[in-house]
Protein backbone atom coordinates (compact mmCIF):
# COMPACT_ATOMS: atom_id res chain seq x y z
CA UNK A 1 0.00 0.00 0.00
CA UNK A 2 1.11 3.42 -0.88
CA UNK A 3 2.52 5.82 1.71
CA UNK A 4 -0.56 8.11 0.41
CA UNK A 5 -3.04 5.47 0.62
CA UNK A 6 -2.07 4.68 4.37
CA UNK A 7 -2.25 8.54 5.08
CA UNK A 8 -5.75 8.88 3.85
CA UNK A 9 -6.95 5.75 5.61
CA UNK A 10 -5.40 7.34 8.74
CA UNK A 11 -7.04 10.47 8.62
CA UNK A 12 -10.62 9.05 7.41
CA UNK A 13 -10.12 6.82 10.61
CA UNK A 14 -9.66 9.86 12.68
CA UNK A 15 -12.40 11.57 11.19
CA UNK A 16 -14.71 8.69 11.76
CA UNK A 17 -13.43 8.80 16.05
CA UNK A 18 -14.19 12.64 15.86
CA UNK A 19 -18.00 11.82 14.48
CA UNK A 20 -18.09 9.68 16.92
CA UNK A 21 -16.92 11.37 19.69
CA UNK A 22 -19.31 13.97 18.74
CA UNK A 23 -22.48 11.97 19.19
CA UNK A 24 -25.12 13.35 20.31
CA UNK A 25 -26.14 10.49 22.82
CA UNK A 26 -26.30 11.72 25.72
CA UNK A 27 -25.03 9.67 29.27
CA UNK A 28 -27.03 8.22 31.83
CA UNK A 29 -25.58 9.97 34.20
CA UNK A 30 -22.78 12.35 35.67
CA UNK A 31 -21.27 8.89 36.61
CA UNK A 32 -22.59 6.53 34.31
CA UNK A 33 -25.22 5.26 36.55
CA UNK A 34 -28.54 4.37 35.34
CA UNK A 35 -31.26 7.16 35.99
CA UNK A 36 -33.67 5.79 38.83
CA UNK A 37 -36.93 3.99 37.66
CA UNK A 38 -38.72 4.02 41.16
CA UNK A 39 -41.65 5.93 42.48
CA UNK A 40 -40.50 9.23 43.82
CA UNK A 41 -41.57 9.11 47.76
CA UNK A 42 -43.99 11.63 48.80
CA UNK A 43 -42.31 13.63 51.62
CA UNK A 44 -45.44 14.36 53.06
CA UNK A 45 -47.44 11.27 53.65
CA UNK A 46 -43.90 8.78 54.04
CA UNK A 47 -43.19 7.30 57.15
CA UNK A 48 -40.04 8.24 59.26
CA UNK A 49 -38.86 4.62 58.42
CA UNK A 50 -39.47 5.24 55.01
CA UNK A 51 -37.94 8.51 54.74
CA UNK A 52 -35.00 7.13 57.06
CA UNK A 53 -33.91 4.79 54.40
CA UNK A 54 -32.96 7.25 51.78
CA UNK A 55 -29.52 8.08 51.74
CA UNK A 56 -28.91 11.15 53.40
CA UNK A 57 -31.59 11.44 55.42
CA UNK A 58 -31.09 9.92 58.96
CA UNK A 59 -33.86 9.65 61.96
CA UNK A 60 -33.31 13.69 63.15
CA UNK A 61 -33.48 14.29 59.88
CA UNK A 62 -36.67 12.25 58.99
CA UNK A 63 -38.28 13.92 62.08
CA UNK A 64 -37.81 17.19 60.69
CA UNK A 65 -39.19 16.25 57.56
CA UNK A 66 -42.30 15.24 59.11
CA UNK A 67 -42.49 18.68 61.14
CA UNK A 68 -42.80 20.37 58.80
CA UNK A 69 -45.17 18.83 56.65
CA UNK A 70 -47.47 19.87 54.63
CA UNK A 71 -45.10 20.84 51.51
CA UNK A 72 -46.89 22.84 49.46
CA UNK A 73 -43.54 23.05 47.20
CA UNK A 74 -40.33 21.24 46.47
CA UNK A 75 -38.73 24.63 47.91
CA UNK A 76 -40.39 24.18 51.24
CA UNK A 77 -39.01 20.48 51.79
CA UNK A 78 -35.93 22.32 50.59
CA UNK A 79 -35.99 24.50 53.38
CA UNK A 80 -35.58 21.82 55.46
CA UNK A 81 -33.46 19.74 54.12
CA UNK A 82 -30.59 22.21 52.88
CA UNK A 83 -30.54 22.86 57.08
CA UNK A 84 -29.02 20.11 57.16
CA UNK A 85 -27.41 18.71 53.46
CA UNK A 86 -25.27 20.09 51.60
CA UNK A 87 -25.78 20.38 47.59
CA UNK A 88 -24.60 16.72 46.73
CA UNK A 89 -26.36 15.27 49.05
CA UNK A 90 -29.45 16.99 48.51
CA UNK A 91 -29.30 16.27 44.76
CA UNK A 92 -29.08 12.76 45.87
CA UNK A 93 -31.79 13.04 48.09
CA UNK A 94 -34.01 14.89 45.31
CA UNK A 95 -33.43 11.50 43.13
CA UNK A 96 -35.72 9.53 45.40
CA UNK A 97 -37.88 12.03 47.55
CA UNK A 98 -39.93 15.40 46.14
CA UNK A 99 -42.57 17.50 45.94
CA UNK A 100 -43.61 16.98 42.07
CA UNK A 101 -44.23 20.26 39.91
CA UNK A 102 -47.15 21.19 38.43
CA UNK A 103 -45.74 21.80 34.80
CA UNK A 104 -47.51 25.19 33.71
CA UNK A 105 -46.99 26.79 37.49
CA UNK A 106 -43.98 25.98 39.19
CA UNK A 107 -42.01 28.33 40.23
CA UNK A 108 -37.98 28.71 39.07
CA UNK A 109 -36.86 27.57 42.08
CA UNK A 110 -38.71 24.66 42.65
CA UNK A 111 -37.95 23.40 38.69
CA UNK A 112 -34.27 24.30 39.86
CA UNK A 113 -34.44 21.77 42.23
CA UNK A 114 -35.32 18.53 40.16
CA UNK A 115 -32.21 16.58 39.54
CA UNK A 116 -31.20 16.56 35.96
CA UNK A 117 -28.03 16.28 33.42
CA UNK A 118 -28.78 19.53 32.32
CA UNK A 119 -27.67 22.81 34.80
CA UNK A 120 -30.58 23.81 37.23
CA UNK A 121 -30.95 27.39 35.30
CA UNK A 122 -31.69 25.07 31.86
CA UNK A 123 -33.82 22.79 33.01
CA UNK A 124 -35.98 25.51 34.62
CA UNK A 125 -35.23 27.76 31.49
CA UNK A 126 -36.41 24.97 29.13
CA UNK A 127 -39.68 23.82 30.91
CA UNK A 128 -40.67 27.82 31.47
CA UNK A 129 -40.12 28.36 27.69
CA UNK A 130 -42.55 26.06 26.46
CA UNK A 131 -45.16 26.74 28.85
CA UNK A 132 -48.51 26.24 28.46
CA UNK A 133 -47.98 22.44 28.06
CA UNK A 134 -51.47 20.71 27.05
CA UNK A 135 -50.22 17.27 27.70
CA UNK A 136 -47.07 15.31 29.13
CA UNK A 137 -46.31 14.31 25.66
CA UNK A 138 -45.68 17.93 25.11
CA UNK A 139 -43.23 18.00 28.16
CA UNK A 140 -41.44 14.68 26.45
CA UNK A 141 -40.74 16.29 22.90
CA UNK A 142 -39.42 19.38 23.97
CA UNK A 143 -37.03 18.19 27.01
CA UNK A 144 -36.32 15.52 24.41
CA UNK A 145 -34.25 17.62 22.53
CA UNK A 146 -31.53 18.19 25.78
CA UNK A 147 -31.89 14.73 27.56
CA UNK A 148 -31.83 11.02 26.85
CA UNK A 149 -35.26 9.17 26.68
CA UNK A 150 -34.02 7.13 29.97
CA UNK A 151 -33.56 10.27 31.48
CA UNK A 152 -36.78 11.98 30.36
CA UNK A 153 -38.63 8.88 31.83
CA UNK A 154 -36.95 9.60 34.83
CA UNK A 155 -37.56 13.22 35.06
CA UNK A 156 -41.36 12.67 34.65
CA UNK A 157 -41.22 11.34 37.89
CA UNK A 158 -41.03 14.61 39.13
CA UNK A 159 -43.61 16.48 37.34
CA UNK A 160 -47.46 16.46 36.10
CA UNK A 161 -50.00 18.21 34.76
CA UNK A 162 -53.48 19.39 36.97
CA UNK A 163 -56.43 18.86 34.93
Amino acid sequence: MSPQKKLSLAIMAIIALVIAGCSSEKPETDNGVPWPTATLIDPNTASADLLSGVPGIDATLAEAVIAGRPYATASDLNAVLSASLDETALREVYKLVFVKAELNDAAEDDLKLIPSSLSPRKFAHEIEEYRPYASMQDFRRELGKYVSDAELAYLERFVYLSE
